[in-house]
């Protein structure tokens, strides 16, 4: 309970005179420090600086929401204490008076701070004196940012405690002006980045180089001290594995590990459900529920803080997941998992783009293969038009060659001029041309039975005398017949 300050009339009429004049001085101080566009810490800083000037305070201290809605980190303290560490920079929401103050989102104040249950360390607050406490939930639309408190060596009055509740709300409504303008300035950085890096991605239509660009890029830009990518590869044969690629770590960090699987963990990023991001894996729900190893394998890089997002094609399909780790604790933010996403939605892009330049490539190749096995064919085609006509060409001259014999001595034989030797010799000839003429339409026969596949090629060794042989005695006859008909043309000539 609050009570007012005791004394005669005029003395707490001057009192209260003063007060006002306080009051407004801290009012406008704390206007001021909202206004002057200093980052959100040094903004805090003027507004603590403000209450312990104007109040008379011992120390005032702002802290504001963390990320993950559980922690209040300190951001401003003047007064007695400055620091920003120590075991009050950061307090979990229920914890302690002032985690008490955001989980219940209602005030703190008494001017009886010796004896206050939520007041933990009394022998503190005896030794230095400490009378009054006031502790405000900052809030805006029912949404908290932050606490802001005060200490006092002397009671608070009733007008003090209203307007520092006025204050609370200003400077609530200051930090969430800030954290809109620094989410857009954020935001525009994201996009900035995110668009820098896929014009850079969209040209790159090598996979292995792509994916190891991504996972470089999006290491440095959350600060991860390894990240990872692994993704699905498609071979020739239509089957699909996995490979991964890292950085900021050799690969002999993980090659001795197996491939991860759709675990608790693992399991939604593979499944394309959702980003995750966890401030300390170890305390997760999913951790360690999965054989063999029930958490990371002995000798596995020390991971503490995790974050993974999925990377989905335009037509849904999962191509893989990135994956980054740290071994401090929440050292991923909102910040970092929007990079990310940002990242993985390029990546998709750029990797359908390389798949398809890839389809595109191997339809050329096979196109050229194809144009080839045209080629090839015509020329084929052109050789066997060619061996075709120098054999019909040498058949045709083979088949001459006896049938001229057997013409010359025919024609011979007509003349009737013969005498009895020539005679038989011309009949002898004409045998001879007439079998061998006989048996090379045999041998085409064989040849085109050979082709067809209906008599086989027995190869033997041949005696080349015969064959020399066998060429003259085909020349002979149209020799021997020049040489007759010579001879009776001498004949008749001396007759």
């Amino acid at each position: 309970m609050i009570e007012p300050p005791h004394g005669s009339s005029e003395d707490a009429q001057t009192e209260v005179l003063a007060e006002r004049e306080r009051l407004a001085a801290l009012s406008s101080d704390i206007s001021t420090a909202l206004v002057q566009g200093h980052d959100l810490q040094e903004t805090l800083s003027r507004c603590c600086e403000a209450i312990v000037k104007n109040l008379d305070a011992a120390f005032a201290r702002i802290w504001t929401l963390g990320e993950d809605s559980d922690t209040l980190k300190l951001q401003a303290s003047a007064g007695m204490y400055t620091h920003l560490d120590g075991p009050h920079s950061q307090v979990g929401v229920g914890e302690l008076k002032i985690g008490w103050i955001a989980k219940e989102r209602k005030p703190h104040l008494t001017n009886e701070v010796v004896g206050d249950p939520r007041v933990s360390d009394q022998e503190w607050a005896r030794r230095e004196g400490m009378v009054a406490f006031a502790g405000y939930p900052l809030v805006v639309e029912d949404q908290l940012v932050g606490v802001i408190a005060m200490f006092a060596r002397k009671p608070l009055s009733e007008a003090t405690l209203r307007a520092l509740a006025v204050i609370a709300d200003g400077i609530a409504l200051g930090i969430e002006r800030q954290w809109a303008v620094a989410a857009l300035h954020e935001q525009t950085d994201v996009v900035e980045t995110i668009n820098r890096i896929g014009q850079l991605l969209s040209a790159e239509l090598d996979q292995q180089k792509l994916v190891q660009a991504v996972t470089d890029a999006a290491t440095e830009l959350t600060g991860a001290e390894f990240g990872s990518f692994f993704y699905n590869v498609i071979d020739d044969q239509g089957a699909s594995y996995m490979l991964y690629t890292l950085s900021g770590v050799p690969r002999e960090a993980f090659s001795n590990f197996p491939m991860p699987r759709a675990t608790a963990l693992f399991g939604p990023t593979f499944l394309g459900e959702a980003t995750i991001r966890i401030a300390d894996v170890k305390k997760d729900p999913r951790y360690g529920k999965s054989e063999p190893y029930n958490g990371m394998p002995v000798g596995h890089l020390p991971v503490t803080s995790y974050l993974a997002v999925s990377v989905v094609s335009r037509s849904g399909e999962v191509i893989g997941g990135l994956f980054f780790g740290h071994s401090q604790a929440s050292a991923f933010t909102r910040r970092h998992e929007r990079i990310v996403e940002g990242l993985a939605a390029q990546t998709a892009i750029a990797m359908d783009n390389a798949r398809l330049f890839e389809v595109a490539q191997q339809g050329l190749k096979e196109r050229e293969n194809l144009l080839l096995r045209e080629q090839a064919a015509r020329q084929e085609a052109e050789a066997a038009s060619r061996a075709k006509d120098e054999f019909l060409g040498l058949l045709s001259h083979e088949l001459r060659t006896p049938l001229n014999a057997i013409l010359g001595w025919t024609r011979m034989l007509s003349t009737g001029n013969l005498g009895e030797e020539a005679f038989a010799r011309a009949i002898e000839t004409i045998d001879r041309n007439a079998r061998l003429q006989a048996r090379l339409i045999e041998d085409m026969l064989d040849v085109s039975r050979i082709i067809s596949g209906k008599l086989r090629l027995d190869a033997q060794p041949v005696d080349l005398t015969t064959v020399i042989n066998a060429a003259v005695d085909t020349s002979r006859p149209a020799a021997d017949a020049k040489e007759i008909r010579i001879q009776i043309v001498l004949d008749y000539g001396a007759g």
